[in-house]
């Protein structure tokens, strides 16, 4: 009867399980569309050769899938990573895809946490000192406090962690490279979002 199917309620973990497949199929299609509308669009419309994209987030995920893409279409890409040891393994991945007889680099990485204020504003300052173009700016990199915390886990610099991690970072990386964007024209700024920016998140709740 009617009244019985109202008192019916899904476990907790059922509903968990359920969300997480959710979000892994959405992030997939999201994926597919990106590659079906913007990188196929690229590659058939505009040369990105000699081009130059600096990119947090992209020793995994999503970001190392769009500096494969990168490559492929002729562009250097600069990795913002905090672990040196995979950025040096998925540069040394991105030169596999390079054209054949191409012989110069077409991936480096710097150095530089996003949890930390300091380290992003020596990552732009190495960045422009090797007086390099950055015709795009991705800014994909974030990250989502383990469940078991219960309480909101703060940076040296004062901040929640995911909030300073994947929005204040970000936002000062683009305003510290923004001189260098113009200087480059054409360039553009992408920057990725999560779930995470609810309100009903860690930090979401600090944004």
């Amino acid at each position: 009867s009617s009244g019985r199917w109202k008192n019916l309620s899904l476990p907790p973990l059922v509903m968990r399980v359920s969300g997480l497949l959710l979000g892994i199929a959405g992030g997939y299609i999201a994926w597919r569309v990106l590659n079906a509308k913007l990188f196929n669009a690229l590659g058939r419309a505009t040369s990105m050769s000699g081009k130059v994209a600096v990119v947090t987030g992209g020793t995994s995920g999503v970001g190392r899938e769009a500096c494969k893409r990168l490559v492929s279409r002729g562009v250097k890409v600069v990795l913002a990573a905090r672990d040196m040891a995979l950025g040096v393994a998925v540069c040394r991945e991105l030169q596999d895809l390079a054209p054949p007889g191409h012989k110069d680099p077409v991936a480096e990485v710097i150095h530089c946490d996003l949890s930390s204020l300091a380290s992003v504003s020596k990552f732009a300052a190495d960045f422009l000192a090797t007086g390099q173009p950055c015709n795009v700016l991705l800014l994909n990199a974030g990250m989502f406090p383990p469940n078991s915390q219960k309480k909101s886990i703060y940076t040296p610099d004062g901040f929640e962690v995911a909030f300073q991690t994947n929005h204040l970072s970000h936002h000062l990386l683009a305003r510290l490279l923004t001189p260098k964007l113009k200087a480059s024209a054409p360039a553009r700024v992408v920057t990725t979002s999560s779930s995470l920016h609810s309100p009903s998140t860690q930090g979401g709740r600090h944004g």
